[in-house]
């Protein structure tokens, strides 16, 4: 399956998904434990995520909750 990279989100747009109320330190270590999409580098000083891998990611901690999995 083809990854779709067109439309991406950095850190300030992914900041906001969580209303500003995460930090940093926190995606890194979710990524490196594997349970955040990885981020992709977009530039030698750029990372950016994968807008539907990070949707998808709230979609499934949101059926988590509900008890819905």
């Amino acid at each position: 399956m083809k990854e779709d990279l067109r439309r991406i989100i950095r850190w300030p747009g992914l900041r906001k998904m969580f209303d500003n109320n995460i930090s940093r330190s926190t995606i890194d270590r979710w990524e490196k434990d594997k349970r955040f999409p990885a981020r992709i580098q977009i530039g030698k000083n750029s990372v950016a995520w994968n807008l539907a891998e990070v949707e998808q990611w709230f979609q499934e901690k949101a059926s988590i909750a509900k008890g819905v999995m």
